[in-house]
Order: C-alpha cells, then structure tokens, then sequence
C-alpha cells in the first residue's frame, strides 16, 4: 500500500466538519491532490464523509468558494 500523504495544508479531522458559508462546494476524494472529487453545493450545517467511501484509508474534505475557486480549509479524515 502507498503511503498516505496529506493535502497541503491539511488539518487532520476525527468527525463531521461544520461549513458556515452556504456560498461554497464541499469536496472529498481518496487523493490529496483532488484530482478525483465529488462534491455538494451548499451544504451549511454539518457535513460527513459517507459511509461508502471508506473502502480507502483516507478521505481528503475542503472546502471551496463557488465563485472564486479559492480554497476555504482542507482537512484530512483517517479510517478508523
């Protein structure tokens, strides 16, 4: 297996993050480049990593201004 290397910038997380703007996109991949993303518009309130997502040892967040492209926070969630 690969070694896992965290996103630029990363904060490494242990559950849901809390998204305040409703202006942006919330991400997740299995890569930290997010070459590879899905991703939903809006999602103010709590958001999770869904659970069939974890058939990888980690699942890379962040958060992204709609508008602008610009990169919020990114954060890093470990399988447990």
């Amino acid at each position: 297996m690969p070694a896992l290397v965290p996103a630029p910038g990363a904060q490494r997380i242990d559950g849901p993050i809390f998204v305040e703007r409703e202006d942006v996109v919330v991400e997740d991949s299995p890569l930290p480049s997010f070459d590879t993303a899905a991703g939903c518009l809006g999602p103010r309130g709590s958001v999770d990593v869904p659970p069939n997502a974890w058939s990888v040892p980690a699942i890379y967040l962040r958060t992204v201004v709609r508008r602008t492209g610009e990169i919020v926070a990114t954060y890093v969630r470990y399988a447990s």
